[in-house]
């Protein structure tokens, strides 16, 4: 499997910015296949322009301009391109970034879809930072970065406090989803009382059950 070093991507590379345990490119993909690869460092690609499919081990996306997706280091994945302009901008990390401001990579793991639009439009606002002359380019990153790594980990953290069963009604919602839920044959199938599943069903549906 090809293993991409700091700041390589399979296409032209129009600007690179280098900064203190960062690398910014900006990118036209040349490429319309890209078979099973990784990145030494974790990364940012925001879609400029054009689309593409992207699949790593656990789900694919088609992604248009304006998608926004976070890599973690090392992790593999595959891409696609149509025969039509596509670029991205990346916001590349090294492991001497994430010490410098005692970051654990460990608490955003994976390749995921961010679809978060104010996360999205700080990203954006990143790429419009490369294009002027501000001296002060680095403050602004590194303050940017940090302030999108606390929401993604808060938002991770808020996704893995929810009870195991609320996991469970997604699956059953996405598999019947015509049906309506009862409460009685809910609680029977999930094994919890029927006034906890209740007292709770609202704070994660934002409806009720049948009764």
């Amino acid at each position: 499997m090809n293993t991409l070093r700091n700041g390589e991507y399979f296409g032209d590379t129009n600007q690179r910015v280098n900064l203190e345990g960062l690398t910014i490119t900006d990118t036209e993909y040349t490429h319309s296949y890209v078979d099973w690869h990784y990145h030494e460092n974790a990364y940012f690609t925001f879609l400029l322009q054009g689309n593409m499919t992207e699949g790593n081990r656990k789900e694919a996306y088609d992604c248009s301009a304006g998608t926004l997706l976070y890599h973690h280091w090392e992790d593999p994945h595959y891409n696609i391109k149509p025969d039509i302009f596509t670029g991205g901008f990346h916001i590349e990390l090294s492991q001497s970034w994430f010490d410098r401001f005692d970051i654990q990579k460990s608490k955003v793991e994976g390749s995921f879809n961010i679809k978060d639009p104010a996360l999205k439009l700080l990203v954006y606002q990143m790429f419009k930072e490369t294009k002027g002359d501000d001296i002060s380019l680095e403050l602004a990153f590194n303050q940017l970065l940090l302030h999108l790594f606390s929401q993604l980990t808060h938002q991770k953290e808020s996704t893995e406090r929810k009870p195991l069963w609320v996991g469970q009604i997604n699956e059953i919602l996405h598999e019947s989803f015509t049906e309506s839920l009862n409460l009685k044959e809910l609680s029977k199938t999930l094994n919890i009382h029927p006034i906890h599943l209740s007292r709770d069903f609202h704070k994660y549906f934002h409806c009720n059950p049948i009764l």
